[in-house]
């Protein structure tokens, strides 16, 4: 009777685990992931303190109040283009140029290991850059193609939202 409640566990779990098995075959399938999200996410993943380290590292009177930056980078695919995002409180082009290509030195230094490890080596085209205000949030300045695109006087460029019924450009 034993044996028989014993081989009858087994056969339920030999069958468990193979309706188990074959929900996970979908998750076992190799999907390539395109090169520029690969290495989009090595900057995240490298440059997600950098503003913050920038700051730190400033001289000046210690009281004062720092205003830290953060890096967003994202991919698009159909341009081929490095999109990267820094958020910040700055308002002044005199403070946001600097940021930018502070920022630019930083992902081209990098250049050595994204070519050891990707194959691949950045250039300016291949990037464009936006400074979101925080407080506004609207897109202040953009750096595209070595040009920069000064909103800080005139009238800002709305960033993209994400609404369950409209989406703003």
């Amino acid at each position: 009777m034993k044996s028989q409640i014993v081989f009858l566990f087994l056969l339920i779990l030999m069958a468990v685990n193979g309706f188990a098995y074959a929900g996970n075959a979908a998750l076992a399938q190799v999907s390539n992931v395109p090169m520029g999200e690969r290495v989009v996410n090595y900057l995240q993943a490298l440059m997600t303190s950098a503003g913050e380290m920038v700051n730190a590292r400033e001289g000046g009177d210690i009281f004062a109040p720092k205003k830290p930056f953060h890096l967003a980078f994202d991919y698009d695919s159909e341009h081929q283009i490095i999109d990267v995002y820094i958020v910040g409180e700055y308002e002044k082009s005199e403070e946001i140029k600097p940021i930018f290509d502070l920022t630019q030195k930083l992902i081209f230094r990098l250049n050595d290991k994204i070519q050891k490890f990707y194959g691949v080596t950045l250039k300016p085209e291949d990037l464009s850059m936006d400074f979101v205000n925080v407080n506004s949030g609207k897109v202040l300045m953009k750096l595209v193609n070595g040009q920069y695109v000064d909103r800080t006087v005139g009238e800002s460029i709305l960033t993209p939202t994400i609404s369950p019924t409209k989406t703003n450009n």
